[in-house]
């Protein structure tokens, strides 16, 4: 997960592992420095550390260097063999046995194939080495799977967002305290700057640069009052959450062996993600991302995994962090990443009209099993209406109107079947997608069939049945006075009186 402390805590394990002679050898990579991203340079930069650690080692080393000279140049896994397994091997009745060697932020490297090797080298050799090896990284796809296919006998791995939140709350409100000491914070403010911060160490130590710069004189405390006001407009104060943010989406989209579909695809998982108001299944992120299948998904998940979180217990995906949504949503901030998300939310439901549209009858028909696809679209879809103000396209005027006229019945047994909640939320849904169609000024027919939708909903199935007979015999009258897109014959678009309402509300 991005952000959440990965390099601070290496450095703090560095830091004490060496004050008590226990640091073997460290690495920090960095996207940032050359010499700190490349992957072939790991291991001689180790090998060269332990060397000044361990005597026995360094003499070990200094015999294979006779051997192997140009070792550091060596393919990683010859220099994993030269310049540690060999030396490690032929050293350890003489070494100390607590060593320990890090790694940090792997994932940062610019040669995903050499840190695969480099994995591939260590899990091979680690049972039979006398030191023990410290990895971060944030899950990338080389990485995650390279250490998901390991036996525990030789890893063991530690989910950072999996640590209780009240346990990472608490370290950073420590942080928190000491960072913004000088301006003496109160409680209540560490509070809801920590509540901000939420698991992302990366907000809290962004705040605390933010708001006391070690280069610029500025007002801290009108500044933290700026951080507290989650709504503000101030632009500076991201800086660091975006180049982050920036940094990984750059990277995930910016593989030159990706075809130009694949990074379509990773951009509308993000934008579905960010724009789905809360967890999403996997057949769901297909229909509203408009993807080939769950391979696609999974495809274009692969290299988000450090902002976006798949749920270990049912799937489901959604942002680590709200700052990441902000971030998207905000096009002052994320430039090309940027999606609008009215635009997001009304395509979203669009794909969900398609599939309820195209499957929903002859799943019914036939009494066959309800896909997982249709069972999204047709449960959670109309959750992705909004409290919009941009006009529908025809297309999703045209596919709402087929919904009310031919689906609508169907759609509504499936929904019954659901359960008394789901019921409810459809309710409120066709209430919201009624103010939309007015706000926009839609052929007048499709606000009053989901003002129909919403009294029909709210009914009992005796109520229904007394709305749909008594509306269905002013059907010969009612059609004659249509005109525009929706000339239907539907009971659906006929007016309920009053009197009518209240009769079916009665039964």
């Amino acid at each position: 997960m991005a952000g959440t402390g990965k390099t601070t805590i290496a450095y703090t394990l560095a830091k004490r592992l060496e004050s008590r002679c226990q640091l073997g050898a460290s690495f920090f990579c960095t996207i940032t420095l050359g010499e700190c991203r490349k992957a072939s340079g790991i291991i001689p930069t180790i090998s060269y550390q332990l060397s000044n650690q361990s005597s026995p080692f360094k003499a070990a080393l200094d015999e294979s260097l006779k051997e192997n000279p140009d070792a550091a140049v060596f393919a990683i896994f010859e220099q994993v063999e030269a310049l540690l397994v060999d030396p490690l091997r032929t050293a350890k009745d003489k070494m100390a046995r607590n060593l320990v060697v890090i790694i940090d932020a792997l994932d940062e490297c610019d040669d995903s194939s050499g840190v695969r090797l480099i994995l591939d080298s260590l899990f091979r050799w680690a049972g039979q080495l006398p030191i023990k090896f410290f990895i971060t990284s944030r899950p990338e796809p080389a990485i995650y799977e390279n250490l998901a296919s390991q036996s525990d006998d030789v890893r063991s791995v530690l989910h950072l967002h999996e640590i209780s939140e009240g346990s990472v709350q608490s370290d950073i409100g420590m942080y928190l305290k000491e960072g913004l000491a000088a301006i003496r914070p109160s409680e209540d403010e560490i509070k809801q700057l920590t509540a901000l911060s939420g698991r992302l160490f990366i907000y809290a130590v962004t705040a605390v640069r933010y708001i006391i710069p070690q280069t610029a004189s500025v007002n801290s405390r009108a500044r933290l009052e700026t951080m507290l006001e989650i709504n503000s407009n101030a632009v500076k104060k991201n800086t660091g959450i975006d180049a982050l943010y920036s940094a990984i989406l750059s990277v995930a989209v910016g593989n030159d062996e990706l075809e130009s579909h694949e990074r379509n695809d990773i951009l509308s998982v993000v934008w579905a993600v960010v724009c789905s108001g809360g967890p999403v299944s996997l057949d769901g992120l297909v229909i509203i991302a408009e993807l080939s299948d769950e391979s696609a998904a999974l495809a274009a998940l692969a290299p988000l995994r450090s902002v976006l979180h798949v749920s270990l217990t049912d799937g489901t995906i959604s942002t680590f962090h709200a700052s990441f949504s902000q971030f998207i949503l905000d096009q002052s901030r994320s430039n090309d990443f940027f999606c609008d998300w009215e635009t997001i939310r009304q395509r979203s439901f669009l794909r969900c009209l398609k599939v309820i549209n195209t499957q929903l009858s002859s799943s019914l028909q036939r009494n066959a099993t309800i896909s997982p696809y249709l069972a999204y679209a047709a449960i959670d879809g109309f959750g992705h209406v909004g409290s919009w103000h941009n006009p529908g396209s025809d297309e999703l005027l045209g596919e709402l109107g087929f919904f009310f006229e031919d689906r609508f019945e169907d759609w509504t047994q499936l929904v019954a079947n659901r359960g008394h909640s789901f019921i409810n939320t459809s309710t409120k849904s066709m209430r919201m997608l009624r103010g939309w169609l007015k706000r926009v000024g839609a052929p007048k027919e499709l606000p009053q069939a989901a003002l129909n939708a919403d009294i029909y909903l709210s009914s009992s199935q005796a109520g229904r049945d007394l709305i749909r007979d008594e509306t269905t015999r002013n059907q010969l009258d009612l059609l004659d006075g249509i005109t525009g897109l929706y000339s239907r014959t539907s009971w659906i678009w006929g007016e309920i009186s009053h009197e009518l309402e209240r009769r079916a509300s009665r039964m």
